[in-house]
């Protein structure tokens, strides 16, 4: 095949066709390179014919291909093909053993919640597993439970599934919240693919939102088998010496950029507007099952709307950390007779918030007794609640808080901030047998021991729970960990 250039193959001639049975019989036969296929799949992606790199894969995926070096173009092609992906690239990756399966199809929904709009996928071969999975995960990112459930049960019919689709099939479940099906579904993917270890953290996390601490924490300890070089990161000890000191000498902010307690780390000029851009973009409701910040966002205002329902009273809410104000502005225009309020430390954050956002019941403030005193001109009873801000304050910084709430008179706290493995120990902090206020979760971030701040600052704790973060990947790129919760806590002023 001396002489043959990309634009002999890619074409849709008589020649083209014959020349690419003969690539693909030469690459089934062993006497062509199956890695020549990815090569012709760049070429073809680089060229704008996204289905002949498709082609290509396919071809080169029988061969036994699906190495790191193939998650990108499969990524790509399927993204951009959409309905017009030849239905071998889907048989090709049916016929991969489950961890390269695992790695292809993990990348392939990566690129799909990175496109918007959410490209559609081919109706055939509607019996295979690799397509169905897709359709399953499509669904999911466009926020269409009841057509993920549909596809799903579709899926679960096909015999010896792969671990990627007990993954996705367990996470849907964990949307719906049916944790002991979750729970069934990540053993099977265990059992289906030996020692997996995100799934491990995945089956951690189910278990102990079930209250199955001990189980969840053995599970969890297979889910760092093999990693304990990160703990040893003299970054991270230097952080956690950080943290320690905070907390004897009762600091209440880390001081220079880059040390853990920083508010620089987030307030600097240089920074805060893209990460303002990059929230208003990331963290809207029509990404709620495709990024971290949009769930957690979705599950605190969820939240809410709850308490709002079971307490009329309640006319004033306050969201503390708000970055950029859309997810407020939407919520003032669901609650007209209330008085919807965010703060954030940030006055340049706050400045962009009152320029882009207006409404008769919406407000911005970076200045606390300004706030105090917005509250106390309307009747009616008050709401903090927080999400996402917590984990980057020290605790003596958290009670400030929390000694400003019970001085302001609000009725209700509600955190919705997270739970997950530290680095330092590669499990979940366990409070009871180590009462602290905070640990250090990784790098700057930090877990608090909330229940305990609040009960501490005159606040009797009504609810606490634990619930998973089941998305099928993260598209905004934010850390993603399997066994990484949103721990719940409702909490009222005792009077």
């Amino acid at each position: 095949m001396a002489g043959i250039g990309i634009d002999d193959l890619i074409g849709d001639s008589f020649r083209a066709r014959h020349l690419r049975d003969q690539v693909a019989a030469m690459v089934a036969a062993g006497h062509l390179d199956g890695a020549l296929c990815l090569q012709a799949a760049r070429l073809c992606l680089a060229c704008g014919n996204p289905a002949r790199a498709g082609w290509f894969l396919a071809v080169g995926l029988g061969a036994g291909g699906a190495t790191e070096d193939w998650c990108e173009p499969v990524s790509l092609a399927l993204a951009a093909a959409g309905p017009a992906t030849p239905p071998e690239v889907f048989r090709s990756l049916d016929r991969l053993a489950g961890p390269a399966h695992w790695r292809l199809m993990q990348v392939a929904v990566e690129g799909l919640a990175r496109r918007h709009p959410l490209p559609a996928l081919p109706a055939e071969p509607a019996d295979g597993e690799s397509l169905l999975g897709l359709c399953l995960a499509r669904s999911v990112l466009a926020g269409d439970l009841a057509a993920a459930t549909e596809v799903g049960g579709r899926l679960s019919l096909l015999p010896r599934l792969k671990r990627w689709s007990h993954q996705a099939l367990g996470k849907l479940a964990a949307m719906q919240g049916d944790l002991a099906g979750a729970e069934a579904r990540f053993r099977a993917g265990l059992a289906a693919d030996g020692e997996a270890l995100r799934t491990w953290g995945d089956l951690a996390a189910v278990l102990f939102c079930q209250g199955r601490e001990r189980e969840a924490r053995e599970a969890l300890s297979r889910s760092f088998v093999g990693r304990p070089e990160d703990s040893d990161d003299p970054r991270q000890q230097a952080w956690r010496d950080q943290l320690a000191q905070a907390m004897r000498d009762g600091l209440r902010d880390g001081g220079e950029a880059g040390r853990i307690g920083a508010a620089l780390n987030y307030t600097h000029p240089d920074r805060l507007r893209r990460y303002w851009d990059a929230h208003r973009e990331e963290a809207g409701e029509e990404n709620g099952l495709r990024t971290v910040s949009a769930f957690t966002n979705d599950f605190m205002f969820g939240r809410i709307d709850a308490l709002l329902a079971a307490h009329p009273e309640v006319a004033k809410v306050v969201n503390y950390g708000t970055l950029c104000g859309a997810r407020e502005a939407a919520f003032a225009r669901r609650h007209p007779a209330r008085l919807i309020a965010g703060y954030d430390i940030s006055e340049e954050a706050t400045a962009l918030n009152r320029q882009v956002f207006t409404a008769p019941n919406l407000a911005f403030e970076s200045d606390l007794g300004h706030l105090a005193a917005r509250l106390g001109e309307r009747p009616g009873d008050s709401l903090l609640a927080h999400c996402r801000t917590l984990d980057i304050m020290f605790p003596a910084a958290v009670r400030d808080l929390y000694a400003w709430c019970r001085g302001a008179g609000v009725r209700f706290v509600l955190s919705a901030e997270y739970f997950a493995a530290r680095i330092a120990t590669f499990d979940y902090p366990d409070f009871a047998a180590d009462p602290v206020d905070t640990v250090q979760w990784e790098g700057i971030v930090m877990i608090h021991d909330i229940p305990r701040l609040l009960a501490e600052s005159g606040y009797r704790v009504r609810e606490t729970s634990f619930h998973p973060l089941p998305l099928l990947v993260s598209a905004s790129g934010e850390g993603l960990q399997p066994a990484q919760l949103i721990q719940y806590v409702l909490a009222e002023l005792i009077l």
